[in-house]
């Protein structure tokens, strides 16, 4: 979660989902500069080295987007979760916009 915090504005909201999986709501952004925030959060968590019993672990991030179109809350976060079954299905470690 600090690095995703890092990453993102102050404007931003960062929310824990629920198990692994985080939100983030970007606004006044648009879909391409979003997609460059998740990039950025990505290579940092991908190059970041995290220290367990005194041994580094490697991990990867799989994240799905979605842009919110006027949908409800729900469809939107069903959107942006099948885009992130789509990430995990095309090899994980990666952004997928739905």
């Amino acid at each position: 979660m600090i690095i995703i915090k890092k990453n993102v504005r102050e404007a931003d909201v960062v929310a824990r989902l629920g198990g692994e999986e985080f939100a983030i709501i970007f606004s006044d952004t648009s879909l391409k500069q979003g997609k460059q925030i998740c990039e950025r959060i990505r290579e940092n968590i991908e190059k970041n080295a995290f220290i367990y019993k005194n041994e580094p672990i490697h991990f990867t991030v799989s994240i799905g987007m979605s842009q919110h179109k006027g949908e409800s809350v729900y469809e939107f976060i069903d959107n942006a979760d099948k885009a992130l079954f789509k990430a995990k299905e095309n090899g994980r470690n990666q952004v997928v916009v739905g």
